[in-house]
């Protein structure tokens, strides 16, 4: 399938920060409690990979928050589409591996992905909503995240549920990541000061 080139597209292999991020969600969700370890099979071992599909899409806000969504495929492939208040508007491609893929499903295992509720919302307004959906085989789950990323004062005990929404924030940074998509939603000054304090980003042209 044929689609529109991009003019910065990453190629990734095993990304670090995703499996940072897969243990910062199951930090979180280990203060939950509950009934311990799912017992429905691994998502990270699903065969083929091929039937695995994660999306994540960013609303805008009252504000300049990025708008775009991105698709990662189980066979690595990766599906940027910009909005606004980003650097690239429009669909951009990528190329991840399959173990970052799976290092995802098993963020999305950590965080009971398919028990969650469909939405959960902070009694906040003029925010970006954040929604997750994960396709393994004839499985689909969609959830949506809405709220403050940092908890303040008192407010911690007015919401219910902090720390799955916590969690969430990190499995859609964990995402990011993946699919580097500060490529396309940075200026190139900001990649360049990035790329000064740490390694340049591999790209595919």
């Amino acid at each position: 399938m044929n689609h529109a080139s991009a003019d910065r597209t990453p190629g990734i292999g095993h990304n670090p920060s995703v499996a940072a991020g897969a243990l910062l969600v199951t930090l979180l969700l280990g203060c939950r409690g509950g009934n311990g370890p799912s017992s429905s099979p691994s998502l990270a071992e699903h065969e083929p990979q091929e039937e695995v599909c994660i999306e994540l899409d960013r609303s805008e806000c009252f504000g300049s928050c990025p708008s775009y969504s991105v698709t990662i495929e189980g066979n690595g492939r990766v599906t940027f589409v910009g909005r606004n208040y980003v650097s690239e508007v429009g669909r951009r491609e990528a190329q991840i591996s399959r173990e970052a893929v799976r290092d995802l499903l098993r963020a999305f295992e950590a965080v009971r992905f398919f028990e969650l509720e469909d939405s959960y919302r902070q009694q906040v307004t003029c925010l970006s909503w954040e929604t997750i959906t994960l396709y393994v085989g004839k499985r689909a789950k969609r959830v949506q995240n809405y709220g403050l990323r940092r908890r303040f004062g008192v407010q911690v005990n007015e919401i219910k549920d902090w720390q799955v929404q916590e969690s969430l924030f990190a499995l859609a940074d964990s995402i990011d990541a993946a699919a580097r998509t500060e490529l396309w939603i940075k200026p190139p000054h900001e990649l360049a000061a990035d790329g000064a304090a740490g390694e340049e980003p591999s790209e595919q042209r």
